[in-house]
Formats: C-alpha cells, structure tokens, sequence
C-alpha cells in the first residue's frame, strides 16, 4: 500500500502538519482534528519527530482488511444499529455498509454523500452531533430531558 512510502520523520510538528495537510487524504481534515491526529501520531526524537506507527506496520494492518472474525460476530448484536457510511459511489469502505447492515439483526444504513472515509477527521462537528442525536441528545454531551442512559462525556 501507499503507507509503505510514507515519509517517516520530521524536523517538527509543523513540519508534519505542513506536509500532511498538503496531501490526500489529510488535506481534507479539520485543522484541529488534524493536529490532534499528529499530536498522538508522532514521537519527538532527539531530530524533531518520527512517526509512532512504522509505514511496515500501517501497510501490514491495512493488507489484512477483512482477514479478520468481526463479521461473524455481527448476527449476536442484539441492539439497533445504524451504520454510517460515506458516499456509497466511492469505491472504498462505505461500499461495506450494505453487507455489515445485512450481517446485523437490526441496522438501518445513513449513507451520507458528502462524508468520506474520514468523515470524523473531516467533518468533526457534524459527526458529533449526528452521534449525540442519535442517542437523543440537543447537542454533543447535553442531555435532551429523556433518560437515555448515556452520561455527558468529561
């Protein structure tokens, strides 16, 4: 995969950023979401910075792709699902949605055009508050007055 080329050190974060937020996919991040990705994402050398997963390991990780049991697991989900997925015209994960929605006893598809891969990345606000209205909440971490048993995130 591509992540087998990835430059792996930087003479600072700022550099990192510069680079990444030059580039596809990051250049459609969030600032912030980006800068937080790297805060987490890179190590500080004695050189400036490296990248805490090695392009091998990120390019071994991406290979397995479906190499994995969770399909199995889905037909024991005994909630309500809703799967979230980018464009369904876009070759890539969302093109996923139907077969795990299938696998599920109960899950609907929201399949959303303008939201990508990295739809939390790009879109941070929206997806949160997707997620908080979905659980019935007004807005990320404020209960809405129903008991939804889910507490305000800290």
């Amino acid at each position: 995969t591509g992540a087998r080329r990835r430059r792996t050190g930087f003479a600072g974060r700022q550099e990192a950023y510069d680079n990444y937020s030059s580039k596809p996919p990051m250049e459609h991040f969030d600032p912030e979401s980006l800068r937080a990705y790297l805060s987490e994402g890179l190590v500080d050398t004695s050189d400036g910075v490296v990248l805490a997963c090695a392009p091998a390991d990120e390019a071994a990780n991406n290979e397995q792709g479906g190499r994995h049991g969770a399909l199995a697991a889905l037909p024991h989900i005994g909630c309500d699902v809703t799967v979230v997925a980018g464009d369904p015209d876009d070759p890539g994960p969302a093109s996923f949605a139907p077969i795990v929605a299938d696998r599920l006893p109960s899950a609907t598809i929201d399949a959303r055009k303008a939201w990508g891969h990295f739809a939390p990345m790009e879109h941070p606000a929206e997806v949160a508050a997707h997620i908080a209205a979905s659980f019935g909440l007004t807005e990320p971490g404020s209960p809405s007055g129903s008991d939804t048993g889910v507490a305000d995130a800290p």
